[in-house]
């Protein structure tokens, strides 16, 4: 590559890196959202990346996204930042890519279509531009667990690279089909819409592949090549392993799952066929022009032909399509891009989904669209406004961005001023991301026939204790569409309340568990019920069905922790709380327990090392800071054990045994004025606390202040007759009075 086209490609580079940071600035900090916690938060497997089976086994038919996700996590635990990062980067890296696919095929093989207003560089900027800058791939970027197509889409066009690199080489040709197939195989690993690939290989060939190329291609536009089978197989080899190894997942799919769709969710196909032809055509409404974008689209099924909208949009769907099949030996780019369109969109529509439309499913198909945009630009300014000549000797690689543009033609103009308008719409969109409460407020403001947005926004409210609303989302949710989620958070929302009894609960859940039988969650609250009443063997038998269903349950692993260490059996109950943290190890409760259970066993250091994971975790945690300061203190680390209790009482200033525990610290370090002052600290909390009496008794003792001292030990025996060390030196100083 010369220089200048090296220095120009750079600046492009620089202009798609900047653009799609600027736009998705505002994404870096969006939380968690929806399947992000069942798919990052809540999942084991991403947890100990060490254990690699585990993360393969996650998802068996997308492997390679679990493990993205498992690094993640091993790099930035929970903080969301650093899963936004990843996903940007590859947003970007997908709008290089496709800037460098479309330059090599515009600017190498052009199909005799030179008298064009935008040069190969134009056509490949500005497609890039407008892919990185479209509104609806912010469900793609911003949305973190929908990341899979993003990345899928990386190794995706670099396969296609790779392989028009190995049609068109003369050198290295085993090298780049190498490439391309691996890059295949890794899309594949996350996700399946990589299974379109082979088409899509076909149709770059089709349409880019010179006529006047001696290596073996499609039937060209002059139509000279008759097509037969046996020798399309010979001549296209090459297709077969990518072939080969769709076939390959597909069986794999199929042994593991049962099915190659959903494996639990079936719709009549019929249905499904007219009311994708609805659900395209709103796609094509949203690419052209992105309002009302939701997270969840309110879909119904459209269950008859015969409607005049389901009449237009099958018909619309179909006229596209013959359009499309129609002008390929024309080498059309609009046919081609149309195409690219179909193909990549269609396998979720053609296979059933539970979802009948989303956004992110565009993120791949939307590559054909970017493409037939810039074309339509052009079309119509070439059709309706009056151009000056164009030099088709003038060397396109040499351009600079908006010469043969900006200063003659008028498609630039408008291409930039889109890309501007789908870039501030973009940053706007984020902002609804920044928040759940945003998020599904939005979506139930655009969509308010879906269950989702009300038990998305039911579960909000419970988390801020908000349960009276919760309960009130929870029920409509359910009204619309009875779910097990729907059931099992009302029934807890309805247990934290204690508006309703025991048995009314119990049916709900069991309702729950009869709509989703390997609802482990359900099992859960289920047991806690029985748990908060004393029934522990009925919560332990609930505990126990948690477990499974899922025996990576770490929740559940903690609550029969708990049972066991009520009934005495210490070993039965650090083995289980051990487990329930190598699950989730960032499980506050369960390491706290851990930590606590350590402690009361005399493992002080263990204590000490689990305990301060927690205050990693909870920094301002007040029991586990206590609880922190005791082992320090056990262990004879009197200094550190006064700042653990000092930042205890810091976190919650209104508990004695912490005032007290901290006086015992200061007078182990001789810090004997502090000691009294902390004693005293605890008595105005406690006026009964028996304890800080006695250590305010033996102070006074040990000065020589018997009178204030025989006070004290009186009073502390008030509260606590029974103390004999108290009883022993109120007699010493009485005897020696």
């Amino acid at each position: 590559m010369e220089k200048p086209v090296f220095r120009l490609h750079f600046l492009a580079f620089l202009l798609i890196a900047a653009l799609t940071v600027i736009i998705y600035s505002n994404s870096f900090y969006v939380p968690f959202h929806y399947d992000d916690y069942v798919v990052i938060t809540e999942n084991p497997n991403i947890k100990n990346i060490k254990n690699i089976s585990d993360v393969f086994l996650d998802n068996p038919s997308r492997p390679l996204s679990t493990l993205s996700f498992a690094l993640n996590y091993y790099f930035n635990s929970l903080n969301p930042f650093g899963y936004h990062v990843v996903n940007l980067i590859f947003h970007i890296a997908n709008g290089w890519l496709i800037f460098v696919l479309l330059f090599f095929i515009f600017n190498n093989s052009f199909n005799g279509q030179r008298a064009v207003l935008l040069t190969p560089f134009q056509i490949a900027l500005f497609t890039s531009l407008i892919f990185c800058s479209h509104p609806i791939q912010t469900e793609s970027v911003t949305y973190i667990s929908s990341r899979i197509g993003v990345m899928c889409t990386n190794f995706y066009l670099l396969s296609i690279i790779f392989f028009l690199k190995f049609l068109k080489s003369n050198k290295l040709r085993g090298f780049f089909y190498s490439i391309s197939l691996i890059s295949f195989l890794v899309a594949l690993g996350f996700k399946e819409i990589a299974a379109t690939l082979p088409v899509i290989l076909m149709l770059f060939e089709r349409f880019f592949l010179s006529s006047k190329s001696k290596k073996p291609g499609f039937p060209t536009k002059d139509g000279n090549k008759a097509f037969n089978l046996i020798n399309f197989l010979k001549a296209k080899w090459y297709y077969l392993p990518f072939l080969f190894f769709i076939a390959v997942v597909l069986i794999m799919r199929y042994l593991f799952f049962g099915a190659m769709g959903h494996p639990k969710f079936h719709r009549n196909l019929y249905y499904h066929f007219l009311t994708q032809s609805h659900v395209i055509v709103d796609y094509i409404r949203l690419l052209f022009l992105p309002v009302n974008l939701t997270v969840d689209h309110g879909f119904s099924l459209y269950p008859t032909l015969f409607k005049l909208s389901t009449i237009l949009c099958v018909s619309a769907v179909f006229l596209i399509l013959i359009f499309s099949i129609k002008n390929i030996r024309k080498a059309s780019m609009f046919s081609f891009s149309i195409l690219l369109f179909f193909i990549t969109l269609s396998p979720t529509s053609l296979i059933p989904l539970e979802d009948s439309m989303s956004e992110r499913w565009l993120y791949l198909p939307l590559i054909g669209f970017c493409l037939l945009l810039v074309f339509i630009c052009q079309f119509l300014c070439k059709t309706f406004i009056p151009q000056a000549d164009i030099n088709d000797d003038e060397n396109p690689t040499s351009s600079p961005f908006f010469k043969r543009g900006l200063n003659k033609f008028p498609p630039v103009y408008f291409l930039s001023i889109i890309i501007l308008l789908f870039s501030a719409d973009t940053f706007l969109r984020n902002n609804v991301w920044k928040s759940e409460y945003t998020l599904w407020n939005d979506a139930l403001a655009k969509t308010r026939n879906k269950a989702r947005p009300y038990l998305a926004l039911g579960c909000i409210y419970i988390r801020d204790g908000n349960y009276l609303k919760g309960i009130d989302y929870f029920e409509k949710s359910i009204r619309l569409y009875p779910t097990s989620e729907g059931y099992n958070n009302l029934a807890f929302a309805l247990s934290n309340l204690k508006i309703t009894n025991e048995s009314n609960i119990i049916k709900i859940l069991e309702e729950a568990i009869r709509l989703k039988p390997k609802d482990y969650k359900a099992y859960l609250n289920l047991g806690d019920l029985y748990f908060n009443k004393g029934d522990y063997s009925e919560a332990f038998k609930n505990y126990e069905k948690a477990l499974e269903v899922n025996p990576k349950f770490g929740a559940a692993h903690w609550k029969i922790g708990l049972i066991y260490e009520k009934r005495g059996q210490t070993r039965e109950a650090l083995e289980r709380y051990k487990k329930a943290v190598s699950f989730d190890p960032l499980d506050i409760e369960a390491l706290y327990s851990l930590g606590t259970l350590y402690q009361n066993t005399g493992e002080y250091d263990n204590a000490i090392q689990t305990l301060k994971k927690v205050t990693e975790l909870a920094p301002n945690h007040a029991d586990v800071l206590y609880n922190l300061g005791l082992s320090y203190f056990n262990t004879g680390r009197y200094d550190k054990a006064a700042k653990a209790f000092q930042d205890s009482i810091k976190a919650d200033p209104k508990k004695a045994d912490v005032h007290n525990s901290l006086g015992v610290a200061f007078q182990s370090l001789g810090l004997i004025n502090d000691a009294i002052v902390e004693y005293k600290r605890a008595l105005q909390i406690d006026p009964k606390y028996a304890e800080a009496y006695g250590n305010l008794g033996i102070i006074y003792k040990l000065r020589g202040d018997k009178g204030n001292a025989i006070v004290m030990f009186e009073e502390a025996l008030k509260y606590d007759p029974s103390n004999k060390l108290t009883q022993e030196n109120l007699k010493a100083l009485i005897g020696k009075k």
